[in-house]
């Protein structure tokens, strides 16, 4: 059955599943929480294997310019090969090194932008069909427009429901993140890690990611030492950003 699950997950992770089954994979994520923390850990290796193969790339790139040079200076290439190969490869290198470089770099915005990823919704089912559209609530009609990455809407409806709760007020700080407003997102999720109890580690994951957008790397710090020790699916990265910062 897990097999099954990874496969779906992989499907939906590349983008492979139709509208219906998409609502159906949000749905199963909304009502299971063994299969949200599969989902976490797939999406996880999945983004380390991606990692693995840049850096491939990038050894087997240094590699093709070691033997370049070495043919050049036996003087058994060609003059063709000589003048464009180093050039080509170089500019090759020029490219991958900065990808490279964004993932090494330990400036805690580099270390944003390499782990930060929109939190999917697992809160509410999205409705396309027309039948639907009358017992829609402002809720639905918030998480309808987070799922199209409609941030701006979706911030404006979240923010009109009266006495929102967690769940609301999560995606709430996580479309402001997306929209690429971390102090608001901070505003937001700095009074709910204490109170938190369905979304705490997302919280608390995604509240350290803003102070290290903003820059304020103490504070972010402070909360990835904890999930470094929380045993979730956040653990292994908080340890890794620990290394890095």
């Amino acid at each position: 059955m897990e097999e099954q699950d990874i496969a779906l997950i992989d499907r939906y992770l590349n983008g492979e599943l139709s509208e219906s089954e998409e609502e159906e994979f949000r749905q199963r994520l909304a009502e299971d929480k063994d299969f949200t923390q599969l989902f976490e850990d797939v999406r996880y290796l999945q983004k380390g294997l991606e990692r693995a193969e840049l850096e491939k790339a990038w050894q087997v790139i240094q590699e093709a310019e070691a033997g370049i040079v070495d043919t050049a200076r036996t003087g058994a290439a060609t003059f063709r090969w000589k003048v464009w190969l180093p050039v080509a490869a170089s500019v090759t290198l020029m490219v991958v090194a900065a990808w490279f470089f964004l993932l090494r770099s330990t400036e805690p915005q580099a270390l944003y932008a390499e782990y930060f990823e929109v939190y999917p919704n697992v809160e509410a089912p999205i409705y396309r069909d027309s039948s639907a559209k009358d017992s829609l609530t402002a809720k639905d009609l918030a998480f309808r427009r987070y799922a199209d990455e409609d941030y701006d809407m979706a911030i404006e409806i979240f923010e009109s429901i009266q006495q929102p709760d967690e769940g609301t007020l999560f995606y709430l700080g996580m479309s402001y993140l997306a929209n690429d407003e971390a102090a608001k997102a901070a505003s937001i999720w700095e009074p709910l890690i204490g109170e938190a109890e369905d979304y705490k580690t997302q919280v608390q994951w995604y509240l350290a990611l803003a102070w290290l957008k903003l820059d304020e790397e103490e504070k972010a710090k402070k909360i990835f030492e904890v999930l470094a020790e929380s045993g979730t699916a956040y653990e292994e990265r908080s340890r890794a950003i620990l290394k890095a910062i």
